[in-house]
């Protein structure tokens, strides 16, 4: 192990470190601008009547359990009120993340004491005021339970890991994120002591924590659920999709990047396991991107390096020679790791159908940025209402008081409506278009959706069409 200084001063340049790479990446990547509406929303009707919507559509668990934290809401609601925002980025998932990530490398020698579950179950609790998906908060505990999983102690420390995933489990449903993990982890320990023991006591302890998703109530219906997403081609939901990372029966380049990646870090901590670092590397990938929520991530890869940095910094392994590392070869590798997982992170980690490696092509020659201020212009003009322009996606989100909508019929629709009432009201389109503009939000409507419903507006007795112009649509309520 290292000496006080040295780790006190590896800290202090890895943590930094970590932390400027995961801002640069929440900074050049855009997140949801329909999430950015959700949350005005809920800001909104806290302050109007005092209560939250319930929302938890992007977690396996489909209930009504998770209303989105206040916190976070009245925070956008009040930028909203106050400020003239043109696009903003939803960095509140990370702040979470950052700070158990500074107490897990400041405090290692906490990982062992007795108070840590209590630990795990404040931060878990309060981060629920703060961040809409709870789970992925624990996912910074991830190279600690690992560490408990190998320690001498196994029996203890692997009760102590079976309470968390019960107590992950019940605050969220993504907790398939954690047994991805836990089978790649355990697949890799198996291969490589190749201990009939261990194989059956990892083996026992992985099927106690798939039993344990059925502590939460809705839990027997979870399984189905996955299997559903996977399989059926109606339900368009390519984020959980294994099949989203194919096209036209080719492997994408997301896939190919998450292999090479992975087999290129794992590499670097086990240089004389070549195939096996291809096997269970290769095996991580395909269940991640089976099971995960691609969405889910930039968080997952947040966490990652934390793990490995700290493979890689142990005395018997830095840069497989040295017994005796000194500071600069640690930072070395920690920087090399980290750096290789963001590249990862950054390029494709987010929605499959929004990036490929065509990048500059695609968000420099895809809109018409003319035509799209030119209608922001109009639409602040003539409602006075603030228009936020997503400057990557050329869309927009509008609230303009019932009486006006404005569609992107290229790509995104937004209004004051929820997306499970339009879906209902495009199934019987004639004559119903403008229940759109009684419900909340309207969020990632299809291009053939967003045509047809032009379509009905023109012909609707309603609504007066106002302008078209390259793509884009504008009614006004009679």
């Amino acid at each position: 192990m290292l000496d006080t200084k040295l780790q006190s001063e590896e800290f202090k340049f890895y943590f930094f470190f970590f932390l400027a790479l995961t801002f640069l990446f929440a900074m050049l990547m855009p997140f949801s601008y329909g999430d950015l509406a959700v949350w005005i929303a809920e800001g909104r009707q806290i302050m109007r009547q005092g209560t939250v919507y319930i929302h938890d559509a992007y977690s396996f668990n489909q209930t009504e359990a998770l209303a989105y934290p206040w916190l976070s809401s009245l925070f956008y609601y009040f930028l909203d009120a106050n400020f003239a925002i043109e696009s903003i980025f939803l960095l509140h998932r990370l702040v979470p993340v950052w700070i158990v990530s500074y107490w897990l490398l400041r405090y290692p020698h906490l990982l062992h004491k007795k108070n840590w579950l209590p630990l795990v179950i404040s931060i878990s609790g309060l981060s629920m005021l703060i961040v809409d998906r709870p789970a992925l908060l624990v996912l910074a505990f991830v190279p600690m339970i690992f560490e408990l999983i190998e320690s001498d102690k196994i029996y203890k420390y692997k009760f102590k890991t079976l309470a968390l995933l019960i107590l992950w489990t019940n605050l969220h449903g993504s907790f398939l994120l954690f047994l991805t993990l836990l089978a790649y982890h355990i697949f890799w320990q198996t291969v490589k002591n190749r201990s009939r023991v261990d194989f059956k006591q990892n083996a026992t302890f992985f099927a106690l924590c798939i039993g344990a998703t059925f502590i939460n109530p809705w839990g027997v219906g979870i399984y189905s659920y996955v299997l559903q997403t996977a399989v059926v081609s109606k339900l368009r939901i390519t984020e959980w999709q294994p099949l989203s990372f194919f096209e036209k029966g080719e492997i994408s380049f997301e896939m190919i990047f998450f292999i090479l990646t992975l087999s290129l870090v794992t590499f670097f901590a086990h240089k004389k396991k070549k195939l096996q670092t291809l096997l269970t590397s290769s095996f991580f990938v395909f269940l991640l991107s089976a099971v995960a929520a691609v969405r889910s991530l930039p968080l997952l890869f947040s966490v990652l390096p934390l793990y490995w940095g700290r493979q890689l910094a142990d005395a018997n392994c830095v840069n497989g020679f040295s017994l005796k590392p000194t500071l600069k070869q640690i930072i070395a590798n920690r920087a090399i790791t980290t750096t290789l997982v963001f590249m990862g992170l950054f390029m494709f980690s987010s929605y499959s159908e929004n990036y490929r490696l065509d990048l500059p092509k695609r968000y420099s020659h895809k809109y018409d940025y003319t035509t799209t201020f030119r209608i922001a212009d109009y639409l602040n003009q003539s409602t006075g209402k603030r228009v936020f322009n997503s400057w990557l996606l050329g869309s927009f989100l509008i609230y303009s008081q019932h009486n006006q909508i404005f569609i992107d019929t290229r790509n995104i629709i937004y209004s004051d409506s929820t997306y499970t009432d339009y879906v209902r009201m495009m199934n019987n389109i004639n004559g119903q278009a403008e229940a759109l503009l009684n419900q909340h939000r309207i969020d990632f409507v299809v291009t053939e959706k967003a045509k047809a419903l032009v379509s009905a507006l023109q012909t609707s007795q309603n609504w007066t069409f106002i302008m078209e112009d390259n793509g884009y649509a504008l009614f006004e309520r009679k």
